[in-house]
Protein backbone atom coordinates (compact mmCIF):
# COMPACT_ATOMS: atom_id res chain seq x y z
CA UNK A 1 0.00 0.00 0.00
CA UNK A 2 1.17 3.44 -0.80
CA UNK A 3 1.99 5.85 2.03
CA UNK A 4 0.30 9.16 2.68
CA UNK A 5 0.68 11.70 -0.06
CA UNK A 6 3.09 14.50 0.83
CA UNK A 7 1.60 17.89 1.67
CA UNK A 8 2.06 20.40 -1.12
CA UNK A 9 4.72 22.98 -0.30
CA UNK A 10 3.36 26.49 0.26
CA UNK A 11 3.53 28.81 -2.72
CA UNK A 12 5.99 31.67 -2.27
CA UNK A 13 4.35 35.04 -1.68
CA UNK A 14 5.20 37.65 -4.29
CA UNK A 15 6.79 40.74 -2.76
CA UNK A 16 7.78 44.16 -4.00
CA UNK A 17 9.51 47.29 -2.75
CA UNK A 18 7.71 50.59 -2.34
CA UNK A 19 8.90 54.08 -1.43
CA UNK A 20 6.91 56.48 0.77
CA UNK A 21 7.24 60.13 1.79
CA UNK A 22 7.00 60.72 5.53
CA UNK A 23 7.32 64.16 7.13
CA UNK A 24 8.78 64.09 10.63
CA UNK A 25 7.91 67.28 12.51
CA UNK A 26 9.90 68.17 15.61
CA UNK A 27 7.56 70.46 17.53
CA UNK A 28 8.78 73.13 19.94
CA UNK A 29 12.49 73.32 19.12
CA UNK A 30 14.46 76.42 20.20
CA UNK A 31 13.72 79.46 18.04
CA UNK A 32 16.30 79.68 15.25
CA UNK A 33 17.59 76.11 15.71
CA UNK A 34 18.36 74.18 12.54
CA UNK A 35 19.06 70.48 12.05
CA UNK A 36 22.74 69.86 11.31
CA UNK A 37 24.22 66.79 9.65
CA UNK A 38 25.08 65.03 12.91
CA UNK A 39 21.54 65.40 14.22
CA UNK A 40 19.99 64.41 10.91
CA UNK A 41 22.05 61.22 10.70
CA UNK A 42 21.19 60.34 14.31
CA UNK A 43 17.47 60.86 13.65
CA UNK A 44 17.63 58.67 10.53
CA UNK A 45 19.32 55.91 12.53
CA UNK A 46 16.80 56.13 15.37
CA UNK A 47 13.81 56.13 13.00
CA UNK A 48 15.29 53.13 11.16
CA UNK A 49 15.81 51.21 14.40
CA UNK A 50 12.31 52.10 15.55
CA UNK A 51 10.60 51.00 12.32
CA UNK A 52 12.69 47.84 12.22
CA UNK A 53 11.17 46.83 15.57
CA UNK A 54 7.58 48.03 15.19
CA UNK A 55 6.77 47.58 11.49
CA UNK A 56 4.15 44.88 10.83
CA UNK A 57 5.75 41.48 10.24
CA UNK A 58 4.39 41.39 6.68
CA UNK A 59 6.89 44.11 5.84
CA UNK A 60 10.65 44.46 5.93
CA UNK A 61 12.32 47.84 6.26
CA UNK A 62 14.77 48.46 3.42
CA UNK A 63 15.99 51.99 4.11
CA UNK A 64 15.15 55.37 5.63
CA UNK A 65 16.63 58.30 3.72
CA UNK A 66 16.64 62.06 4.04
CA UNK A 67 14.54 63.43 1.17
CA UNK A 68 14.84 67.21 0.76
CA UNK A 69 11.76 68.91 -0.68
CA UNK A 70 13.63 70.31 -3.69
CA UNK A 71 17.11 71.33 -4.75
CA UNK A 72 16.13 74.98 -4.29
CA UNK A 73 15.55 74.39 -0.57
CA UNK A 74 18.46 74.47 1.87
CA UNK A 75 18.44 72.90 5.31
CA UNK A 76 17.85 76.39 6.74
CA UNK A 77 14.46 76.51 4.98
CA UNK A 78 13.16 73.47 6.84
CA UNK A 79 11.44 75.30 9.65
CA UNK A 80 7.71 75.91 9.58
CA UNK A 81 7.86 78.66 12.21
CA UNK A 82 4.20 78.03 13.02
CA UNK A 83 4.35 77.44 16.75
CA UNK A 84 2.13 79.29 19.20
CA UNK A 85 5.04 79.76 21.60
CA UNK A 86 7.02 82.82 20.58
CA UNK A 87 10.46 81.37 21.31
CA UNK A 88 9.92 77.94 19.74
CA UNK A 89 10.02 76.57 16.19
CA UNK A 90 8.73 73.47 14.42
CA UNK A 91 11.50 71.69 12.50
CA UNK A 92 10.60 69.68 9.40
CA UNK A 93 12.55 66.58 8.36
CA UNK A 94 11.26 64.99 5.13
CA UNK A 95 12.01 61.27 4.88
CA UNK A 96 11.75 58.61 2.19
CA UNK A 97 10.94 55.22 3.72
CA UNK A 98 11.50 52.15 1.54
CA UNK A 99 9.90 48.86 2.57
CA UNK A 100 9.36 45.42 1.07
CA UNK A 101 6.03 43.66 1.48
CA UNK A 102 3.32 41.58 -0.19
CA UNK A 103 2.85 42.63 -3.81
CA UNK A 104 -0.94 42.70 -3.53
CA UNK A 105 -0.92 45.43 -0.85
CA UNK A 106 -1.37 48.92 -2.30
CA UNK A 107 1.03 51.78 -1.65
CA UNK A 108 -1.61 53.67 0.36
CA UNK A 109 -2.13 50.72 2.71
CA UNK A 110 1.63 50.18 3.05
CA UNK A 111 2.05 53.85 3.97
CA UNK A 112 -0.58 53.51 6.71
CA UNK A 113 1.39 50.58 8.16
CA UNK A 114 4.48 52.83 8.29
CA UNK A 115 2.61 55.70 10.00
CA UNK A 116 1.00 53.30 12.49
CA UNK A 117 4.39 51.81 13.33
CA UNK A 118 5.83 55.27 13.93
CA UNK A 119 2.86 56.20 16.11
CA UNK A 120 3.31 53.06 18.24
CA UNK A 121 6.96 53.85 18.83
CA UNK A 122 6.47 57.60 19.22
CA UNK A 123 7.21 57.76 22.97
CA UNK A 124 10.32 55.60 22.69
CA UNK A 125 11.59 57.63 19.74
CA UNK A 126 11.03 60.88 21.64
CA UNK A 127 13.02 59.51 24.59
CA UNK A 128 15.87 58.49 22.29
CA UNK A 129 15.90 61.91 20.63
CA UNK A 130 15.97 63.70 23.98
CA UNK A 131 19.07 61.70 24.89
CA UNK A 132 20.96 63.34 22.02
CA UNK A 133 23.16 65.94 23.64
CA UNK A 134 26.62 67.35 23.25
CA UNK A 135 28.38 69.97 21.15
CA UNK A 136 27.82 68.03 17.90
CA UNK A 137 24.07 68.66 18.20
CA UNK A 138 24.34 72.36 19.03
CA UNK A 139 23.51 75.06 16.50
CA UNK A 140 24.79 78.63 16.39
CA UNK A 141 22.37 81.27 15.12
CA UNK A 142 25.20 83.82 14.99
CA UNK A 143 24.49 85.15 18.46
CA UNK A 144 23.77 82.17 20.70
CA UNK A 145 24.75 78.51 20.86
CA UNK A 146 21.47 76.57 20.92
CA UNK A 147 21.07 73.07 22.40
CA UNK A 148 18.75 70.58 20.74
CA UNK A 149 15.45 70.24 22.60
CA UNK A 150 11.78 69.90 21.70
CA UNK A 151 8.28 69.35 23.08
CA UNK A 152 7.10 66.41 20.96
CA UNK A 153 7.28 64.86 17.49
CA UNK A 154 4.72 63.84 14.91
CA UNK A 155 4.83 61.95 11.61
CA UNK A 156 2.56 62.23 8.61
CA UNK A 157 2.69 61.89 4.85
CA UNK A 158 3.20 64.80 2.50
CA UNK A 159 3.10 65.72 -1.17
CA UNK A 160 6.54 67.02 -2.12
CA UNK A 161 5.13 69.10 -5.00
CA UNK A 162 2.64 70.84 -2.71
CA UNK A 163 5.31 71.66 -0.10
CA UNK A 164 7.83 73.00 -2.62
CA UNK A 165 5.22 75.33 -4.11
CA UNK A 166 3.82 76.49 -0.76
CA UNK A 167 6.23 79.39 -0.21
CA UNK A 168 5.92 80.51 -3.80
CA UNK A 169 2.12 80.50 -3.59
CA UNK A 170 2.30 82.71 -0.50
CA UNK A 171 4.65 85.12 -2.30
CA UNK A 172 2.36 85.30 -5.34
CA UNK A 173 -0.68 85.96 -3.16
CA UNK A 174 1.19 88.73 -1.34
CA UNK A 175 2.31 90.27 -4.62
CA UNK A 176 -1.21 90.14 -6.04
CA UNK A 177 -2.54 91.88 -2.94
CA UNK A 178 0.07 94.66 -3.26
CA UNK A 179 -0.78 95.10 -6.94
CA UNK A 180 -4.49 95.39 -6.14
CA UNK A 181 -3.77 98.07 -3.54
CA UNK A 182 -1.67 99.94 -6.12
CA UNK A 183 -4.49 99.84 -8.68
CA UNK A 184 -7.01 101.15 -6.13
CA UNK A 185 -4.71 104.11 -5.30
CA UNK A 186 -4.42 105.08 -8.97
CA UNK A 187 -8.18 104.81 -9.48
CA UNK A 188 -8.86 107.21 -6.60
CA UNK A 189 -6.26 109.66 -7.95
CA UNK A 190 -7.93 109.68 -11.36
CA UNK A 191 -11.35 110.23 -9.77
CA UNK A 192 -10.06 113.19 -7.73
CA UNK A 193 -8.40 114.74 -10.79
CA UNK A 194 -11.61 114.39 -12.82
CA UNK A 195 -13.59 116.09 -10.03
CA UNK A 196 -11.10 118.97 -9.90
CA UNK A 197 -11.27 119.38 -13.67
CA UNK A 198 -15.08 119.39 -13.60
CA UNK A 199 -15.08 122.15 -10.96
CA UNK A 200 -12.71 124.27 -13.03
CA UNK A 201 -14.95 124.13 -16.10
Amino acid sequence: SSGPSPHPSPRPVATRESSHHVLLTIIGAPKGYRINQALRESILRLVSDSLDQTLHNNFVLVEVQYAPFASSFSQNDLSSGQNDRELRDNLLLPLRVRIRGPAQISDNVALQFILQAMERSNSKLESSLRALSGPEFQYSDGKNLLDFSFDRISADTYDSDELTSMSYVESIESLSSDQDEGRIWWIWLIVVLLLICSLCI
